[in-house]
C-alpha cells in the first residue's frame, strides 16, 4: 500500500501543481489559448494545411512510437516556426512520456522561457520535473533545496509541492535523515505538529489529494514515523 501511495503522489505533485497557474502545460497552454489566432492568421498556413498538420499531431500521440508521422509533423514545423508555440507543449509532453528526453527538450524551450518571464519559481520547478524524468535525481534533489530557500516560507501550492518532492527525492536517493527532515517540514508547514492548528489552506491541500484518491496526512505521518523508526534500529 505504501508504495502505490508514494508513486500515486509522484505523479500527482506535478498536476496539482498546474493549479491556480503553478505549473508548466496549464500556464502554457492557457496563454495559447490567448495567442492562436494571432499565430495562425500570421503563420501564412492555409486552414486546410492546419487542420491537417494538426491531425497528424493527433495520429502520432495516439501511436507515438511512429517515427514517420514524428518526422512528418517536426518537417512542417520547422519550416512554418510560428506553428510551433501552438504546439511544443503538447509535443514535449508526449516525447517525455516516451522517455525521450533530448527530443523533448527543443520542445520545451519555448512553455519554459514563457514561465520563466512570467514566474521564474514556476519555471524552476518545471525545469526540476524534466531532470526527474530523466532519472538525475541528486541534481533535482539540489536545485529543489536552492528553490525552497529562494522562495522563503509562503503559504503557496508551489512551496508546499517542492517540500514534498523534496521529501520524495530523499526516499528516492535513500536518505533516512533527509527524508525524516523533509516529511517533518510538511508538517509544520500544513500545521500537522503538535501544538500547532491546521490552515484552510492545509484543508484545501488535503481536500486536493483526496480527489485523486490518496491519502495525504495519512502517508505524510507514516513516512515520518517510518523514518524515525528505521533511523532508530540502526544505531
Amino acid at each position: 500500500m505504501e508504495e502505490t501511495q508514494s508513486s500515486t503522489i509522484e505523479r500527482v505533485l506535478v498536476k496539482l501543481a498546474a493549479h491556480k497557474k503553478e505549473g508548466l502545460w496549464g500556464v502554457f497552454l492557457f496563454c495559447l489559448l490567448i495567442c492562436a489566432f494571432i499565430v495562425f492568421a500570421s503563420s501564412g498556413f492555409s486552414y486546410r494545411d492546419h487542420l491537417e498538420l494538426k491531425n497528424t499531431i493527433v495520429r502520432w500521440q495516439q501511436r507515438p512510437i511512429d517515427m514517420v508521422l514524428f518526422e512528418k509533423i517536426s518537417q512542417v514545423l520547422k519550416k512554418n516556426p510560428k506553428l510551433l508555440r501552438q504546439y511544443d507543449a503538447s509535443i514535449a509532453q508526449t516525447l517525455i512520456g516516451m522517455a525521450r528526453y533530448d527530443q523533448a527538450v527543443s520542445y520545451t524551450e519555448h512553455p519554459i522561457a514563457y514561465l520563466r518571464s512570467e514566474s521564474p519559481e514556476h519555471a524552476s520547478f518545471s525545469e526540476i520535473t524534466l531532470l526527474i524524468e530523466k532519472g538525475l535525481y541528486q541534481e533535482a534533489l539540489e536545485r529543489s533545496i536552492r528553490l525552497k530557500e529562494q522562495m522563503g516560507r509562503e503559504e503557496s501550492y508551489l512551496y508546499f509541492h517542492n517540500l514534498l518532492r523534496i521529501a520524495s527525492l530523499q526516499k528516492q536517493l535513500g536518505n533516512l535523515p533527509g527524508e525524516m527532515a523533509a516529511w517533518e517540514d510538511c508538517k509544520e508547514f500544513l500545521g500537522w505538529k503538535e501544538g500547532l492548528t491546521a490552515s484552510c489552506f492545509s484543508e484545501e491541500i488535503i481536500r486536493l489529494y483526496k480527489e485523486k484518491n490518496v491519502d495525504l496526512k495519512g502517508y505524510v505521518e507514516n513516512r515520518a514515523q517510518e523514518c524515525s523508526s528505521a533511523m532508530k534500529s540502526s544505531f
